[in-house]
């Protein structure tokens, strides 16, 4: 039987040839009576030219055997026996070509096997060749720091892609192995002693400091966005030539607002500047000597009908043993009380929006004090709705104006909502809380009081005001007016090589009709090579803003 053999072809890096061999699965054949035959198979199938013989004395190997297709048979040199039709072995040998390092001409200097990547003292390994080069785990790479002396001192990390970082000037060996080729001791290319100099350059990065990830190339970008307007920090991405936007009829969110008049909500502390009277609520000597659940009942503002006042903002005091509890409620509906010309007190709460304000015991003396009504003046509200005003802002994207702005300036808007703090508030009634240490509790109000640096919330309008930043949900309208970028005349740009050789450095932007023209791709005279190379762009502006960048040169 000369139809049971298996074929087997083996990669020869060395001369990217491949060694054939067929192994016998027959028993009842010994080696040393077959010949292996191999023939060029043509398009049809049928056997071309022969490629070569070679007898049981070789192991039935063949070696030396180029890329193509092949019809390989075995012969019976007892009998004179060839493998019939069916048993005829088809092999298809790839073509390939040895693993090499692909070597970068630096300028004559030296060969490197290597290309900068877009980020400093991180590079590339470039390797081509080998049996399945297409493989995600084609090569195994290695490499070794050499030292300054040439002496070896440790290995480096080089992933599957060939990326390596250096942290040390001095010499690094490199060799790549075939992973698809034999045990690796013909299929690998090795380059030995190269100098490799560190970037000790302190380049900051602008656009993505928060990166962990040292081989994105958005660490240092393609494209750099000028800074404009209150002098926003360009970001990665495609480059929009800077806007200014005006929006009418919007509505900004969690914004910032001085200036406005605020009204309704209650204040909490301050101080009492002004009032017009004082009047008595309730006083207790030891409130611990009270029953658990008494209560003052407060009640200021609102329309008072059939014995029924809506629309109020209530203040309950709570006596709970040694303690107090305070909860206001806007929007209150009230039953019943004694309205004496300006509050309310008692009645049963029938319904509001509860507001816990205060709740703790005598271990210091305490004064609550809490301002209904007024108005507001020269506070700043900090959060808030604002509404139905005009905002102007920059933007590097004029396709997408919604979003949050630091730059953004909002007037003539209605803010709802948010706290205001540090204003002056007149007209308000103001209710005194004080708890002694000693257990004692009074509680008082004063009319048309003037406090001064209260904090204003709750169901607060603030009519007017500048208000800064924010989060622009939606407009009415907007019109945007694109802005030239920003001539700096004062500006320094540096060209490095990656290397860290400063190359170029020069003041201004380029004009010709200066002599300014930039970097026109030398060094002392000799044309630089294609290559990658980085540039620190420093505006020297009040802001001390710099831009750092990465690009490629090209030469035909």
């Amino acid at each position: 039987d000369l139809d049971s053999y298996t074929i087997n072809a083996t990669p020869d890096c060395a001369t990217s040839t491949y060694t054939v061999t067929v192994d016998n699965e027959n028993e009842d054949l010994d080696d040393d009576e077959l010949l292996m035959l191999i023939y060029y198979r043509n398009a049809d199938g049928s056997d071309g030219d022969a490629v070569g013989t070679i007898d049981a004395d070789d192991n039935l190997t063949y070696t030396g055997v180029p890329s193509g297709e092949f019809n390989v048979y075995v012969e019976s040199l007892t009998t004179g026996c060839t493998t019939s039709e069916d048993g005829i072995l088809s092999l298809v040998l790839d073509p390939f070509q040895s693993v090499q390092f692909v070597t970068q001409d630096d300028n004559g200097v030296e060969v490197q096997p290597f290309v900068a990547t877009n980020n400093i003292n991180v590079y590339q390994l470039q390797v081509i060749g080998g049996v399945n080069p297409e493989a995600s785990d084609a090569y195994v790479y290695t490499g070794t720091y050499l030292g300054s002396n040439g002496a070896s001192s440790g290995t480096i990390d080089i992933d599957d892609e060939g990326y390596f970082t250096i942290s040390e000037t001095g010499y690094y060996s490199f060799k790549v192995i075939d992973n698809y080729g034999d045990d690796g001791e013909t299929c690998f290319d090795e380059i030995y002693n190269l100098g490799i100099n560190h970037l000790d350059i302190d380049i900051p990065n602008v656009f993505n400091p928060g990166s962990s990830d040292p081989l994105m190339n958005s660490w240092y970008p393609e494209n750099v966005t000028s800074a404009f307007g209150g002098g926003t920090t360009p970001v990665d991405g495609d480059v929009e030539l800077p806007s200014i936007v005006t929006a009418t009829g919007t509505i900004i969110e969690d914004g910032i607002t001085e200036g406005g008049t605020t009204t309704g909500g209650y204040t909490e502390g301050g101080n009492i500047t002004d009032y017009s009277e004082e009047v008595s609520v309730e006083s207790f000597t030891d409130i611990s000597a009270e029953t658990t659940g008494t209560e003052v009942i407060i009640t200021v503002g609102g329309t008072t009908e059939g014995g029924v006042t809506t629309g109020a903002t209530t203040v309950v005091i709570t006596i709970i043993g040694s303690e107090i509890q305070v909860v206001l409620y806007e929007n209150s509906t009230i039953s019943g009380g004694t309205d004496d010309g300006n509050v309310i007190t008692g009645g049963t709460i029938v319904s509001g929006d509860a507001i816990m304000i205060e709740g703790e015991d005598s271990s210091d003396s305490t004064i609550y004090s809490l301002t209904i009504g007024g108005t507001t003046t020269g506070g700043v509200t900090t959060g808030g709705t604002t509404t139905g005003g005009t905002s102007v802002y920059n933007t590097a994207d004029a396709n997408n104006p919604l979003g949050s702005y630091s730059n953004m300036v909002t007037t003539d808007g209605t803010t709802t909502g948010g706290v205001t703090t540090g204003g002056t508030t007149v007209g308000g009634t103001t209710i005194n809380i004080e708890h002694f240490v000693s257990g004692a509790l009074d509680i008082d109000y004063y009319t048309e009081t003037t406090v001064e640096g209260g904090e204003t919330s709750g169901d607060t309008t603030t009519i007017g005001g500048t208000t800064t930043g924010g989060e622009l949900i939606s407009a009415e309208d907007t019109t945007i007016e694109l802005l030239e970028f920003i001539d700096y005349a004062n500006m320094e740009v540096f060209v490095f090589d990656r290397y860290g050789r400063l190359l170029e450095r020069f003041s201004g932007p380029k004009d010709k009709t200066t002599g300014n023209t930039g970097w026109d791709g030398t060094y002392q005279g000799n044309a630089m090579p294609s290559g990658d190379y980085w540039y620190l762009v420093k505006l020297n502006d009040s802001a001390g803003r710099e831009f750092t960048g990465h690009f490629t040169l090209y030469r035909k």
